[in-house]
Formats: structure tokens, C-alpha cells, sequence
């Protein structure tokens, strides 16, 4: 049904993008948590841009591994943080890579008028022991990153401003298609939490009459409990 190469490239804002969203909603989660793909979903249903902040680094700062690619992702985090509304508005964006986000996610705490809304994709001890394992990363140094993340968000005087989502614990360790397949699901899982809050607490539109693909992943979501529910019945 999609590509994911596709579905995570950066994109720029539709038409007609919802307005009424605060304008800028960055995605935070260690690497697996599935940052990109539920800031990626999000954006499709409001109509809005969607960037990585490791693609754009890659993309303004050509580099791709390494200490300079951490400080070009700490750039670029940097200014999206300090300045939501002139450089990321109606713009859902996400932030994966761990030594950036402990470099930069103090400004979270600067940010004006509480922007960017933040969803942080919260890891438990499996998630954080894979992440580990597949980036070969410390996972004491992961686990306090993300803990550092969880404090600026508790900082913040406007709670409506951020959603903690806890990752559920998946059945990972089976392989690269299995692992990839069941952490896909669980994205999509998350990306309906984020969205719905989003309707809820900011006026964004609802899934169910919402456009974009997670609005119609939704949907078939529905279809298909529908069905099962009528199997049973009979």
C-alpha cells in the first residue's frame, strides 16, 4: 500500500494546510521509538510539510556519519527549536538521533509560546536495550537522553503542549522484515494517539473525517474490526 522510503522523505506542506494547529509539532523518541514515521503520519492528516532533522542535515550540510553529522543535526535542531514559527511552520518534523537531542533539547525549555508541540515517544527497558544492540549505543547514555527529554517537556507551565506516548513492548528479535513489520504496526498505533490528541486539545481534524493516509489507515482500521465483529456475531 506504501513505500516507506516515500512516506519519510521530506515533503512540503499541501494547498491547503490546516490552520488552526499550533504551527510546528516536533516528534521525539530514541532511535526504533518511531519518531519519523509518526511525525510523517501526522503531518498527512493536517496537510502540513514533513522533515527529519537528520535528512535536512544531510541535505544542507552534506555530511552523513559522524561527529560533524551530529553537529550539523544539532544545527539544524537548534534553529527549529528556537524559531518554530519562521522555520518550521506547518511543519510536523521528528528527531531520532541521541547525541544531538542531548545537546540541544534545553531549548525546548526556551522555546516562545510553548512551540513546538511535542509528542515524545517514550521507551521501555526492551526498546531501549534493542536500540542499543541494532546502533551499538550505550544504553545508559540512551536512557538518559530520553529521560532528559521527558524532564524539559515536565518543565514546560502549558501541559497541553506535549503528549507522552509510552512504546509498547513488541516482539522484536526475530529479523529485519519481522522486527520491521511489527515495529510499522505499532507506528501506526501511535500515530492514531498523536493525531487524536492533536483534535482534541488543538482542533486539528479527526480521523475519522480527516484526509491523508493515516486518516484512511484509520479508517480500514475500522473496516476491518467491523467485519470481525459481524464473523463473530454470527
Amino acid at each position: 500500500m506504501l513505500s516507506a522510503p516515500v512516506l519519510l522523505a521530506s515533503r512540503p506542506r499541501e494547498r491547503d494546510p490546516n490552520l488552526a494547529v499550533p504551527e510546528s509539532i516536533l516528534t521525539v523518541g530514541i532511535p526504533y521509538a518511531g519518531g519519523r514515521t509518526v511525525a510523517s503520519l501526522i503531518s498527512t492528516v493536517l496537510r502540513w510539510a514533513y522533515n527529519d532533522v537528520g535528512t535536512v542535515a544531510r541535505e544542507r550540510f552534506g555530511e552523513t556519519e559522524g561527529e560533524a553529522f551530529h553537529r550539523a543535526q544539532a544545527e539544524v535542531a537548534k534553529r527549529l527549536l528556537q524559531d518554530p514559527r519562521l522555520v518550521g511552520r506547518f511543519m510536523s518534523w521528528s528527531y531520532a538521533s541521541v547525541e544531538p537531542i542531548g545537546q540541544t533539547i534545553q531549548w525546548l525549555d526556551k522555546a516562545s509560546d510553548s512551540l513546538p508541540l511535542v509528542v515524545f515517544l517514550n521507551a521501555g527497558d526492551q526498546l531501549l536495550e534493542y536500540c542499543a544492540q541494532e546502533t551499538a549505543g550505550d544504553v545508559a547514555m540512551i536512557e538518559t537522553v530520553q529521560n532528559r527529554v521527558r524532564r524539559e517537556l515536565l518543565k514546560r507551565q502549558e501541559q497541553d503542549s506535549y503528549l507522552i506516548l509510552d512504546v509498547p513492548e513488541l516482539p522484536l528479535g526475530a529479523g529485519f522484515h519481522q522486527d520491521r513489520d511489527v515495529l510499522f504496526d505499532a507506528y501506526v498505533e501511535l500515530a492514531f494517539q498523536a493525531a487524536t490528541w492533536v483534535h482534541e486539545r488543538h482542533g486539528g481534524p479527526s480521523l475519522d473525517q480527516g484526509s491523508g493516509l493515516l486518516s484512511d489507515l484509520w479508517r480500514q482500521r475500522d473496516a476491518r474490526s467491523a467485519r470481525t465483529s459481524g464473523r463473530q456475531q454470527r
